[in-house]
Parts: structure tokens; sequence; C-alpha cells
């Protein structure tokens, strides 16, 4: 269920997400506002809530933000200096986020206390520490890099 796959770890500073949004952004005027940022699921499962679907949002492909699975809302990024730098799907920065794969959707997460209350789930010990340890090595890179 958790997913590790992430960016290129040889491209510290995202130069494949740079050039694939490139060579999108001369396929298309605006490639973020052409393509819709997130997809609604109802995700049914025997360990939901009441035995329920449950609604997710889903984010969209390699190159656009990063949507909440709980709100549908993109997640806005951070700043560096005075610019803001957008958490893209395919960054490094997806390490912030709780991420994983269901049924060929991305889910992103403020981290896995969520997603266990989101989808009535709990999670083992170690998948929350390995979340953790990459995390707190991305939160490490963002705030000493400023």
């Amino acid at each position: 269920m958790y997913s590790e796959d992430r960016y290129h770890p040889t491209n510290n500073d995202d130069t494949y997400l740079a050039e694939l949004l490139e060579k999108n952004s001369k396929k298309r005027k605006n490639p973020f506002h052409e393509t819709k940022p997130s997809t609604e699921a109802v995700l049914l499962s025997s360990n939901s809530r009441y035995g329920k679907g449950i609604k997710c949002y889903s984010s969209a492909g390699m190159g656009t933000p990063i949507v909440d699975a709980v709100t549908g809302g993109i997640f806005s990024g951070h700043e560096k200096g005075d610019k803001l730098i957008r958490h893209l799907i395919g960054s490094k920065y997806e390490d912030l986020y709780f991420k994983l794969r269901d049924g060929g959707n991305t889910f992103f997460y403020h981290g896995p206390d969520e997603f266990e209350k989101h989808r009535g789930i709990v999670l083992g010990e170690n998948t929350k520490r390995i979340w953790r340890e990459k995390y707190t090595k991305m939160q490490y890179e963002i705030y000493s890099a400023n």
C-alpha cells in the first residue's frame, strides 16, 4: 500500500521535472490550467468506517501539483527567499507527504496519522517510522537551505 517510488535520486535539483514541464508547456499554453489537478474517487473497503465508501481525491500525473486526498485542495508548497516553490508530482518534495497508490490512483496525505483517520486503517510502526525519517530529512533540507 505505502509507496517508496519518487523522483530519480540523482536529480537533486529536479532537473528531470523541469525538462518534463518545459516539454509539456510547448505542447500547451498553460499545462497547469488545462490539466485537472485531481480526480474524485469513492473507495470501497472492508476496513472503511461503517462499511461505506470513502471519498478521496487522487493527484493527476507527473509535473502537476500534489493534491490533498481528503479535501481535494492543492498543497501550496513552501517559500524559499521571496519565491514560492510548488510541490509537484515527481519532485523531491513528495517526501513531505504520505503517499500511497490504490486502484491505479495516487493519494497524498499530510502524514500517516491523517491517512489512518481518513481510511480507518491502522498502519504498522515500521511504515510510520520510515515515513517520519524521510519527512524529517526533507524538512531539514528545505529549512537549512533558506
